[in-house]
């Protein structure tokens, strides 16, 4: 079953093509697009970490959530603090050698969205068929925007957090 429905794409971009060829390519994007992001588009995700007993940083989620369940390897409950950016810290003290992270991502909007320019992108190239490096140089910006699509769906790496030292814990400053 896709994310992204042939009637939900062709609503927004209308393009006289048939139904079959749309939902294969579809199908193709979703496929890269779950591929890129490591998981499934919708529905609940696991990921495992392998942080080490002396880290005491944050982890990064590759998928935008607002409800996660965290366990050791253990199947021991974890108590975590969200930070910005998609990252969680652990609230007491430093992670277990193996983190796993249960949720369900909570951007089906953007995922859609993403998917539908992929699918334009795809379905309606570009008329200008110039030969030599204009060909070259609409291909790299084709490839530039699916990176930065792909991009825009995960959260940033550490943006907007700031991590004070005091004489007891280092606790993260959301900024």
């Amino acid at each position: 079953m896709s994310l992204l429905s042939v009637e939900e794409f062709e609503a927004v971009v209308q393009t006289g093509i048939d139904e079959a060829v749309i939902q294969s390519v579809i199908d193709e994007e979703e496929a890269e697009l779950a591929y890129l992001l490591s998981g499934p588009l919708a529905g609940e995700r696991e990921e495992t970490y392998y942080p080490g007993r002396s880290y005491s940083g944050p982890l990064y989620l590759r998928r935008f959530t607002d409800e996660i369940d965290v366990v050791d390897g253990d199947t021991a409950p974890v108590d975590v603090t969200f930070l910005s950016g998609g990252a969680i810290e652990r609230s007491d003290g430093a992670w277990p050698r193996t983190v796993v992270v249960t949720y369900t991502p909570n951007d089906e909007l953007r995922v859609k969205r993403a998917l539908r320019e992929l699918v334009r992108d795809a379905l309606v190239p570009d008329t200008d068929r110039t030969a030599g490096s204009a060909r070259d140089e609409r291909d790299a910006m084709a490839a530039a925007k699916r990176q930065r699509l792909v991009a825009s769906l995960r959260p940033s790496v550490g943006s907007g957090t700031l991590r004070v030292v005091s004489d007891r814990r280092v606790s993260p400053v959301v900024l």
